[in-house]
């Protein structure tokens, strides 16, 4: 796993690579994604439509906390 740092490092890499590789969104992402208060939310979004562009496939895992007593 390579770690990127910046958008312009993610392009570059998708330039350079010649397999189709996927995309793990942890909550944070996925937070800024959904929330347009989110101090990240444009950023997140302007990756978002990277992504889709290239037919990347996001993966994400989400756990929530659930209560009876709710």
């Amino acid at each position: 796993m390579r770690l990127l740092r910046t958008m312009e490092e993610l392009v570059s890499y998708l330039e350079r690579t010649s397999h189709r590789p996927g995309c793990f969104a942890d909550t944070g992402f996925l937070y800024a994604l959904a929330y347009d208060d989110d101090r990240l939310h444009g950023h997140a979004n302007e990756i978002l439509d990277l992504l889709y562009e290239r037919k990347i496939t996001i993966y994400a895992n989400v756990i929530t906390a659930w209560s009876s007593s709710i």
